[in-house]
């Protein structure tokens, strides 16, 4: 017997046969499949009447009853999130697949754009736009940026991430040097040194910046590019990657406190990494108790000599150099 009604019926024909013990337990199991039932029914009319999330959750919440309208508006709020999650993935598929087909044809005209999200769209466009102009000398620093974060602090995300979308946005030295890190983290953990390096790269680095109390999203990206860029360096002019030891020498040096030069502007206080492009000129390291120019010329003669550049050895040098008698 499934009707709740039915059963309702036989219970109260038939409850002067039953012990009396059990009765409050049948009349509350009884009470409890009737309200499921007419939770059901409403929550049936009401998303079936076509309504948004809002306004069915006013409609369920306009109902007197207090238990019955709690059960349809949690009945409402499952149903939605699963009608939400389904929009979602749909939407997700049609905009993977939509640009599956720009990329193979990335211009104005191409279809493709019509059939997105407004702010795909925009993303299209723009793409198209300095695809024709072939302006990647230097990379976009939001893209450059975000990705590098995604492939520090969210590796799993990184992975399947579609780098070809990004293209046009980043230089062809940066392009390559992401696609070189994805390739290796695609590679099954604890097989590849490649692999496993980066990530050991990323969790020291993690580590220093959280000691440094550099928390902004944006400059822990920028100082994972700059460390990136860095390590590239090294292995071009040695010939080999660098050791943990050497690694955490570039890192030193990067997070190195100082200012820089800004001609008729207040200086800037700034770490190393900071200091891109023309401004890395205009970088003078500041350390308390050192001199600017000392600490500069300190700082050239550590790196001539492939020792860590830190605020502990310029002080240790410039001590050093005062006993000599060497400055002032």
């Amino acid at each position: 017997m499934t009707d709740p009604g039915q059963a309702r019926a036989w219970f109260q024909e038939h409850q002067g046969q039953i012990e009396a013990s059990l009765l409050p337990r049948i009349e509350k199991t009884l009470a409890a499949v009737a309200l499921r039932g007419q939770a059901q029914q409403a929550e049936d009319a009401i998303f079936g009447a076509g309504l948004d999330e809002t306004s069915a959750m006013a409609r369920a919440r306009s109902i007197e009853d207090p238990a019955l309208r709690d059960q349809v508006v949690s009945r409402l709020r499952i149903r939605y999130a699963e009608r939400n999650r389904a929009v979602k993935q749909t939407e997700r598929r049609q905009t993977q697949e939509a640009w599956n087909v720009f990329l193979k044809a990335p211009t104005l005209d191409n279809p493709a754009i019509g059939i997105v999200s407004p702010g795909e769209q925009a993303r299209m466009i723009r793409f198209a736009e300095m695809k024709a102009r072939k302006q990647k000398t230097e990379s976009d620093n939001k893209t450059l940026y975000s990705l590098t974060l995604m492939a520090a602090e969210r590796p799993e995300e990184f992975i399947s991430e579609n780098l070809l979308e990004h293209e046009p946005f980043l230089s062809p030295a940066d392009f390559r040097r992401l696609a070189d890190k994805q390739a290796a983290l695609r590679k099954p953990a604890g097989q590849d040194r490649e692999a496993k390096r980066i990530l050991t790269l990323q969790q020291e680095a993690g580590r220093l910046l959280d000691q440094q109390g550099i928390e902004d999203k944006e400059t822990r990206a920028k100082f994972l590019d700059q460390l990136d860029q860095e390590v590239v360096k090294h292995s071009i002019m040695t010939g080999k990657d660098p050791g943990r030891d050497e690694i955490t020498g570039i890192m030193h040096r990067l997070l190195l406190p100082g200012r820089i030069d800004r001609p008729y502007l207040p200086d800037r206080k700034a770490h190393r990494f900071e200091a891109t492009g023309e401004e890395k000129a205009k970088f003078y390291p500041v350390v308390e108790g050192v001199p600017e120019e000392a600490s500069r010329e300190i700082v050239k003669a550590l790196e001539a000599k492939g020792l860590e550049v830190t605020e502990r050895n310029i002080l240790t040098m410039y001590q050093k150099a005062r006993e000599l008698g060497k400055v002032d």
